[in-house]
């Protein structure tokens, strides 16, 4: 994962290195002035006071905050998917339970058949939510004319 943001990292630190040796800053305050900068905690305790470091400032600082934003953001999300993937792990090795097959059970036949088990796996993995399902199940409502659970070239001429 280092890798595939160190591009980004390595020019964020170079603008910040070349800033601090302008000014005479130690390498510490580099690295402080571009965390600081780059997570747009911004203290002001450490600023640009030159005019040339204010130029690279100009455009050292809108740099150093997209690309912390993107990497931050990449993080999260790859944290996220983790967790998704996690909880689609469980639903995939849970057994069922009676109360499970009793709540599933829409048609009230004693078990739960394909179409309701994969219904409560989609919602269950959030790959489509309820309200999508009630909908999709009028839309057949209106489409099956002779209401016998199937739609043909028949009912649709």
């Amino acid at each position: 994962m280092v890798r595939k943001y160190l591009p980004g990292v390595v020019p964020i630190f170079s603008g910040a290195l070349i800033i601090a040796y302008l000014e005479g800053w130690p390498w510490y305050d580099a690295f402080y002035y571009t965390v600081i900068t780059a997570t747009t905690i911004g203290l002001g305790d450490l600023t640009p006071t030159g005019e040339l470091t204010k130029a690279c400032a100009v455009v050292f600082v809108p740099f150093a905050v997209a690309t912390m934003g993107y990497i931050l953001g990449q993080c999260a999300s790859f944290l996220v998917e983790l967790r998704r993937e996690e909880h689609d792990e469980k639903l995939w090795t849970c057994n069922m339970k009676l109360e499970d097959i009793q709540a599933l059970d829409e048609n009230h036949e004693g078990g739960v058949n394909e179409v309701e088990y994969i219904k409560f796996m989609l919602v269950a993995m959030k790959k489509v939510d309820a309200h999508l399902i009630d909908e999709l199940h009028d839309q057949f409502k209106q489409l099956d004319l002779t209401n016998d659970g199937l739609v043909t070239r028949k009912t649709c001429s």
